[in-house]
């Protein structure tokens, strides 16, 4: 069987890393040789089957390992590299360009450049560049959703090169995670949750105020933050500032956050910008109604399928509220709930990925 690596920065917890690990898990089940290229360190590492080799970056940065990843690729004498996101992407192209025999090159991209990429500074000037620069290279970009299939084609990405592939979701994994058993205090019987990192452009303040507007009608239902990032000191500030400490509880970072999203009554995604948007798609699959902002992404796993609830505005935390008291009191039908989630099941998932190799 052929050799596949995949190079992406670590286990830490990520949409990105989820994803890498559902396909190295894939492609270990169906006999493939497979390789992780990636700082041994994080969470999610527990994760990944105990057969799939991890080669460990040590403290080596991404953007310095081309020549070491260059070196693996020759020792494990690999096929094909799967590599992302952006800078693993780039030294990924590098370490081929410069490598005597060439791999099967199938990069991934799985996010836009636009919100985020230009709070980066410098370096979110120069990604835009660097992907005209280098993606034509690649044999393969991956793009998660149509709409980053749209830009990449737009950055002058040839668009024969570029294939779209949802993100594989392991529903067998999580339907057993989901069952482990949670410690939460007895007063969170009823709650909403949030998943994800607590960053600027997942908008997280305008849940928080959304839920204060939610709270003056609904005492019932509380708020569960499950998360971390730059922006967890400023929200809990906001939260105590508004009177809200024992009705809002902030778990920080967690490997399982399937059984508190389980027992939930709605979880909310309030992004500026997703371009898939994996949490989506894990709670619709564990029966629980999603109220998202209208994100491309979001948008793409709804479909014409009318199972989330959309948000029009992204600022406006009273129209927020609304659609929150309404889904509370009106949840989705679980069947339409699975059925869609279903779409992105990683075992049907993962042959778009096989035709590729």
């Amino acid at each position: 069987m052929k050799t596949i690596a995949l190079f992406f920065p670590s286990f830490e917890v990520g949409g990105v890393e989820k994803v890498m690990i559902a396909l190295a898990n894939q492609l270990k089940s169906l006999q493939y040789e497979v390789v992780v290229i990636a700082k041994d360190k994080g969470v999610l590492r527990k994760l990944l089957y105990a057969n799939v080799e991890v080669v460990d970056l040590g403290n080596r940065r991404i953007r310095s390992s081309l020549f070491f990843l260059k070196r693996i690729l020759q020792k494990y004498k690999v096929d094909c590299l799967i590599s992302g996101p952006d800078f693993p992407n780039f030294i990924s192209i590098m370490a081929n360009m410069f490598s005597r025999k060439k791999v099967k090159l199938i990069i991934t991209q799985h996010c836009y450049f636009n919100i985020e990429t230009k709070r980066l500074g410098i370096h979110g000037r120069i990604f835009p560049f660097l992907v005209k620069l280098l993606y034509h290279k690649a044999d393969v970009v991956v793009a998660v959703s149509d709409g980053v299939k749209n830009m990449l084609k737009q950055m002058g990405v040839p668009a024969e090169k570029i294939i779209r592939i949802y993100n594989p979701i392991d529903f067998s994994l999580i339907s057993k995670m989901a069952c482990d058993n949670i410690d939460m205090d007895e007063t969170f019987d009823k709650y909403i949750v949030y998943v994800g990192r607590l960053s600027y452009v997942k908008n997280v303040l305008l849940l928080i105020r959304a839920y204060a507007l939610f709270h003056e009608q609904n005492t019932t239902y509380k708020l569960l933050i499950i998360g971390d990032g730059e922006d967890s000191d400023n929200l809990k500030h906001e939260v105590k500032r508004r009177g809200l400490s024992e009705n809002v509880l902030f778990t920080g970072s967690m490997i399982n956050p399937y059984p508190y999203i389980k027992k939930a009554s709605l979880l909310v995604l309030p992004s500026l910008s997703e371009s898939f948007g994996n949490i989506v798609v894990e709670a619709m699959f564990l029966n629980v109604t999603v109220v998202s902002t209208q994100t491309a992404g979001v948008n793409e796993i709804n479909g014409n399928t009318d199972s989330i609830y959309m948000v029009s505005s992204f600022h406006d935390e009273g129209v927020l509220s609304d659609i929150m008291l309404y889904a509370i009191s009106h949840p989705k039908d679980p069947k339409l709930l699975r059925i869609r989630a279903n779409y992105f099941d990683a075992n049907f998932i993962i042959n778009e990925y096989i035709s590729l190799l």
